[in-house]
């Protein structure tokens, strides 16, 4: 059973100001980001990997999500409330990269997992229809909740951040629906650090990876879709107190949403030496950094190739 928590119209209008202030910066670390793994993944000849390439449409999705913040901080600072149905227009393109940026790192996730797990499997598979086939799958995921979305907009004024893109009835199933696939990704990232055991030096930088993208989506992800499910189902549906919520918790999602490349950069030496020959300037950081004179792999394939 829920209550109506009441928030001021001036309480309101600063929460998201501080909030659109927070994703602005992690916006800037994410863009800079995933615009380098992007890069170095088209220029490198070492990053044509099936999993390389699905990290680099996550790159571009999650390049893409972060650009409706834009608008958020003009809305927050102008304090200007629109309709649901033209923050469903204005981030149309952020909202649906959201959505299949989750998607892409679902079969990041399980790519990793066959790799592991099922080495003959994975090298039958033809890359070309096995990236078209994530791809396929992640837009009619897109496409579901932009339907939904569409369906359930209405004319109640909101302040413009990316989850406003759909209202309340709907945001329900999609919060649930998004929990619960980055809830598989830790899932299958633990099953991964405890079962597969690869005497390695890159496999076990690859390992610490897990480590912090299971902390980042735990305190990420995770966290903001399952707190703001159980506040719409227990504690409040004031449209005012629950974009609040959402704006703040948005804050961590953006974190991880930024993390990336910096995760790569200074735990996977192929990623850390691809950087470098691809983007020179990034030897600077390099040269900087502790993480240094790691045994270098030609691929992030199979794990029993020795060439993870």
């Amino acid at each position: 059973m829920t209550s109506d928590l009441e928030i001021s119209l001036p309480t309101f209008f600063f929460v998201n100001k501080l909030s659109s202030i927070a994703v602005l910066v992690c916006s800037i670390f994410g863009w800079f980001g995933n615009l380098l793994i992007i890069w170095a993944t088209v220029r490198s000849k070492h990053l044509k990997n099936r999993c390389n390439i699905l990290i680099a449409f996550q790159a571009l999705s999650d390049f893409l999500h972060q650009l409706g913040h834009i608008p958020y901080v003009y809305f927050a600072f102008s304090e200007t409330l629109i309709s649901y149905r033209s923050c469903y227009f204005v981030q149309f393109v952020s909202f649906s990269a959201c959505d299949f940026s989750t998607m892409v790192m679902f079969f990041i996730a399980v790519d990793r997992l066959i790799a592991a797990k099922g080495t003959t499997l994975y090298s039958s598979l033809n890359s070309t229809f096995y990236i078209l086939a994530v791809v396929v799958i992640a837009l009619a995921y897109c496409t579901v909740f932009k339907i939904l979305a569409y369906e359930s907009a209405s004319d109640n004024m909101t302040m413009c951040l990316i989850p406003e893109a759909i209202t309340l009835p709907a945001a329900k199933l999609w919060f649930m629906s998004d929990g619960i696939i980055n809830i598989g990704v830790t899932i299958i990232y633990v099953v991964l650090m405890v079962s597969v055991k690869v005497p390695t030096s890159e496999y076990r930088q690859l390992n610490k990876s897990l480590n912090t993208i299971i902390v980042a989506h735990i305190f990420g992800w995770i966290l903001t879709m399952v707190v703001t499910f159980a506040v719409t189902l227990f504690v409040s549906s004031n449209s005012r107190f629950f974009t609040c919520l959402e704006a703040a918790l948005g804050v961590a999602v953006n974190v991880n949403v930024a993390l990336p490349f910096y995760i790569y950069y200074f735990r996977s030496s192929l990623y850390r030496k691809e950087f470098q020959h691809t983007l020179p300037f990034v030897r600077v950081i390099y040269s900087l950094s502790p993480a240094r004179g790691s045994v270098v792999p030609r691929s992030i394939g199979n794990p029993h190739d020795n060439k993870w």
